[in-house]
């Protein structure tokens, strides 16, 4: 075995870590391609209103992902992991008894404040050497993006067999799955540490480090994106493009799983100079928000638009995360990645309250600007983002 081989321990991290990640995510992922359509059916329900529900559960992940992370720190990553599926799974179940659009929110945000994706993120650095973590970060990226896949195709699928309210119980099943994985299947990471690690003073050092910051604003801004596409384009799709929801399904089946295949060969093309791939894939994702304004009336050219987002999306899904977890001290690595998973999930809920504002204004092609805008003035700031002089961890 070489050194750029993964050991058997790291193989059996990517899997299970992976696994428990995918799961949580599906659950999240899972109501994007029918939300849209179904808010409409729920009492009090309004474009604005049904944003804030897609959209809020990022909110309360970006408020708690800071202190879960420094929690998985101090005792430990398993026991913050099992706390906070056990909070998503009460939250799934509180969105399938929801009638009403103010019930869904309160389910979905109750979904988000179960926070772990910072210490799933540091479970696997936990577990990895520094010569491998970006490609088992790049493995928990495709699993994470093989769960988007599933989400999109089953969602319609599923919405028509057991109804959201169904969906959102069989989530709250795949929490539990994940408990059991967590208390099984998975080797312990770090421990708790009361003398090691970070306190609320090291706080400063993370904040302070533009790199970081830069990298952090990256995850938001990708995530705002991803979030506003899914709350404007199944609509479009449904009545510009003339595709009914049933068929949405296929559609995200081609067009996912192309972009999937991309993302290996282009990790492995930019292993060296990430800042400058990361800018291009920025200035991809600039113009596919511009294509969106002209493109949604016919099907096969937003699925081509949309291949080329998700192949930007999918690498910087996988390099941002990498490169926070290489550049922090190993001290500070559950709280550095609270930051970024907070700015992640901030970013989720911009897109939904940005999507659901010009949704109530019929302004679908002023939100794809808008869009475009905080991706350009994102990829402005990679402007002097040197990553090859890493702190080693």
């Amino acid at each position: 075995m070489t050194d750029s081989s993964l050991n058997a321990l790291e193989r059996r991290a990517v899997g299970t870590l992976g696994g428990v990640y995918a799961l949580r995510m599906l659950g999240l992922f899972i109501i994007l391609p029918v939300f849209a359509i179904y808010a409409e059916t729920l009492q009090n329900s309004t474009p604005m209103l049904a944003g804030i529900a897609v959209g809020i559960y990022g909110l309360t992940q970006a408020a708690l992902q800071v202190p879960m992370g420094w929690l998985s720190d101090r005792f430990g990553r398993r026991a913050v992991v099992l706390l906070g599926l056990a909070v998503f799974m009460a939250g799934s179940l509180v969105a399938a008894d929801a009638t009403s659009i103010e019930q869904m929110i309160i389910g979905r945000a109750l979904q988000g404040a179960g926070a772990i994706s910072a210490a799933l993120t540091a479970w696997v650095a936990d577990l990895s050497r520094e010569q491998v973590r970006a490609r088992m970060m790049g493995m928990v990226g495709m699993l994470i993006g093989t769960t988007f896949i599933v989400s999109l195709i089953a969602g319609p699928l599923l919405a028509g067999k057991i109804g959201v309210d169904g969906i959102f119980a069989l989530v709250a099943s795949l929490a539990v799955l994940a408990m059991v994985m967590v208390l099984v299947l998975i080797p312990a990471g770090r421990e708790s540490s009361h003398q090691a690690a970070g306190t609320w003073g090291d706080m400063g050092k993370v904040l302070q480090d533009s790199r970081l910051l830069r990298l952090s604003l990256g995850a938001a801004v990708i995530h705002m994106l991803l979030t506003a596409n899914f709350m404007s384009l199944p609509l479009a799709m449904r009545d510009m493009a003339g595709l009914q929801v049933e068929e949405h399904s296929m559609f995200y089946l081609v067009v996912l799983t192309g972009s999937a295949l991309f993302l290996f060969p282009v990790l492995r093309l930019a292993q060296s100079r990430v800042t400058g791939w990361m800018r291009v894939f920025a200035l991809v994702l600039v113009g596919c928000e511009v294509l969106l304004i002209f493109v949604r009336h016919e099907i096969f050219l937003l699925g081509s638009v949309l291949l080329l987002f998700f192949i930007a999306f999918n690498f910087l899904e996988a390099q941002l995360p990498t490169q926070v977890s290489r550049l922090c001290p190993v001290d500070l690595k559950g709280m550095a990645l609270g930051v970024f998973s907070s700015a992640q999930f901030g970013g989720a809920f911009l897109g939904g309250l940005l999507a659901g504002v010009f949704l109530e204004w019929q302004n679908a092609e002023l939100l794809y600007l808008t869009l475009a805008g905080f991706t350009v003035f994102w990829a402005l700031l990679l402007n002097g983002l040197e990553l090859s002089e890493e702190r080693r961890i």
